[in-house]
């Protein structure tokens, strides 16, 4: 009974949320052109834009931002694309300057969930929404420093798993008539 018990624990949280942050540990610091890959996600910077990862996007080691070709501030635009849908996703602007303004955009696939506008530094709490699989950052013609985002936390979205479950219930109604006809 206690192995069945265990079983039927393991089968039902398997499909549990895990807990997730963007890491760039071993990714190219400084400005990055193209993509950039890390795990769990792919942050790529609008056409024209480049990438800074690291200290350079407003202090932050753990943070990037996006910067146009013409100037060195973080004032350009792009997207973070999930590898899967997350879960309670929050993270930090860092950097902003009187004449700073961002758009943030959550999205399911092609559904946009919520945009947030931000002006000064602060967190971005998109928590209150699942399967968030991007985010589109709109620079809002800034006419400062522009801003950097760091401190991504989230969990990545729980699989279903709806024919393990029916295994389950089969399997613990085939139990208990078993059970029965001993009795």
């Amino acid at each position: 009974m206690k192995t069945l018990a265990t079983i039927a624990m393991l089968a039902l949280t398997s499909g549990a949320a895990q807990a997730a942050v963007i890491d760039f540990t071993g990714t190219t610091q400084g400005s990055v052109a193209g993509p950039v890959t890390i795990p769990g996600a792919t942050i790529t910077a609008d056409a024209g834009d480049s990438i800074i990862i690291g200290t350079s996007a407003a202090g932050e080691s753990d943070g990037f931002c996006f910067r146009p070709s013409n100037i060195f501030r973080c004032t350009g635009s792009g997207i973070l694309e999930f590898a899967s849908a997350v879960t309670g996703l929050t993270f930090d602007i860092d950097g902003a300057s009187s004449g700073d303004n961002v758009s943030i955009t959550a999205f399911n696939d092609l559904t946009a969930l919520s945009t947030l506008n931000f002006t000064t530094n602060g967190l971005v709490d998109f928590s209150g929404f699942s399967s968030i699989t991007s985010l589109q950052f709109t620079d809002n013609a800034s006419t400062a420093s522009g801003v950097g985002y760091s401190t991504f936390t989230y969990e990545l979205a729980a699989v279903p798993l709806p024919a393990g479950g029916l295994l389950l219930i089969g399997a613990l109604g085939a139990l208990g008539m078993t059970r029965r006809r001993k009795t």
